[in-house]
């Protein structure tokens, strides 16, 4: 059985790096840090998937999920992001168009769970929030947004 396919957007190599390392056992795995990059490589390399933060350089996150959708209706994408006052703003309109949702810093073992899921079908939009248990260190735990109430 041939391997899913992922593309990873994330303008911090660091991180999208890292994201690859660990999904890399399971899935083909491809990675961009240019948000310019992101359309071309869906098309090329025929993902079944794509991860991306919201901060890509070079994109407009809205226009690019617009496109996304429009020419690739199928295609499952999670959406990564530290929340903060900026995306609170758009947040509405963000959780409108991604099936998943990965508020930064997350648990990776959550993370290959729900892309698992959407790669399956068997989740509908989703979103899942963690916090730390120490500086450095993913969550173990992981609550879902009806469970964390903004104040």
């Amino acid at each position: 059985m041939e391997r899913k396919r992922i593309l990873i957007a994330d303008g911090d190599r660091e991180v999208g790096g890292s994201i690859c390392e660990f999904l890399k056992s399971d899935y083909q795995v491809f990675y961009v840090s240019d948000g310019r990059e992101i359309l071309p490589a869906i098309r090329d390399k025929k993902v079944d998937l794509l991860l991306t933060d919201l901060d890509v350089p070079n994109v407009y996150i809205y226009h690019l999920l617009s496109e996304v959708k429009e020419k690739y209706p199928g295609l499952p994408v999670a959406l990564m992001y530290v929340y903060c006052d900026y995306t609170q703003e758009m947040e509405e309109t963000i959780r409108r168009m991604a099936d998943a949702i990965f508020l930064k810093p997350f648990d990776m073992e959550e993370v290959k769970r729900r892309i698992d899921g959407l790669l399956r079908g068997s989740l509908q939009k989703s979103s899942m929030r963690s916090q730390p248990n120490s500086p450095g260190t993913a969550s173990n735990s992981s609550r879902s947004d009806a469970e964390v109430k903004r104040k």
